[in-house]
């Protein structure tokens, strides 16, 4: 049993798929589905089920869905080291079209900001406890920059989430054990609207990262890893699915967890892929199948 620290957001989700092709700025009938969510959150849970010893530091509001999280870490036993805030817990609001993919989100993450180098400086002696952390794009520049200069000596995995939020891993690229990213947010490192999944991991390697995940949906994902070397997985994804959304978060876990065990980085995307395949079949950000993958 591995234990390993997530630094992130913990949200609620509001996932909306709309019955027929979307028209904009018109209602469009559907179905919602609400559920806990977050990267570091669906990060989090992804691997207590699959047996790892987990604690989250993350930000909650006092309100009712910051009450729901504080009780689902309680229950899935997830060592919850809780940042207040004035701000209300985050949410995301994802429309999915009839084809049941994203067609456009919006996130609430202003609580993140309170995960700040003040507030870990004083967690600092429970930090240096683990050897494996995960960062997510929620957090604020400071913030990473502070772990990434005081902790390089652990394996840091990072999600920037978006292209916009790239930027503020960048400088940190040399400290970072790993990154997952999709297509658009490799281009972001490398300042690229063009380069293709192979010459943006031989880039992205060049500037100093030592290993990089780079997926984009159903296509095959491209890796790079030991600073210079190349792998490419087939990816064959099921013709239907219920949900796209953590399905990047369940190959994040898949390839922390394999890691963490000694696997290569080879058969670490092969098992998150694994992952990422349950939750395409599931209505919220999670699976509960993913358990059937826990560690004897």
């Amino acid at each position: 049993m591995k234990k390993i620290l997530i630094i992130g957001g913990s949200a609620y989700d509001y996932i909306a798929t709309s019955e027929n092709k979307i028209e904009m700025k018109v209602s469009n009938s559907g179905q919602l589905f609400i559920s806990h969510g977050g990267v570091s959150r669906n990060v989090a849970y992804n691997l207590s089920h699959l047996g790892n010893k987990i604690s989250i530091i993350t930000a909650l509001g006092k309100d009712v869905q910051g009450d729901f999280l504080r009780d689902y870490y309680k229950h899935w036993k997830i060592n919850l080291i809780e940042v207040p805030t004035k701000f209300p817990t985050s949410s995301y609001v994802a429309i999915n079209d009839n084809d049941h993919d994203m067609a456009v989100a919006v996130f609430d993450n202003r609580a993140e900001k309170d995960i700040d180098p003040v507030y870990l400086s004083k967690k600092k002696n429970i930090i240096k406890k683990f050897d494996y952390i995960f960062l997510d794009g929620n957090l604020r520049g400071n913030a990473i920059k502070y772990i990434c200069d005081n902790f390089h000596d652990k394996k840091i995995f990072v999600d920037p989430i978006t292209p916009h939020f790239v930027p503020k891993f960048v400088p940190h690229l040399k400290h970072i054990y790993l990154m997952k990213c999709n297509l658009f947010e490799a281009r972001a490192i490398v300042n690229s609207k063009t380069l293709d999944e192979e010459a943006l991991v031989k880039a992205i390697l060049k500037k100093g990262l030592k290993n990089i995940v780079v997926s984009r949906a159903s296509k095959d994902i491209y890796y790079g890893y030991n600073g210079k070397d190349i792998g490419i997985h087939k990816v064959h994804s099921p013709k239907k699915f219920v949900n796209t959304t953590g399905c990047g978060d369940a190959l994040m876990s898949g390839i922390i967890d394999y890691l963490s065990l000694g696997k290569s980085l080879k058969d670490a995307v092969a098992f998150g892929t694994k992952l990422a395949r349950l939750t395409l079949m599931s209505q919220f950000a999670n699976s509960k199948e993913i358990k059937k993958y826990a560690h004897k």
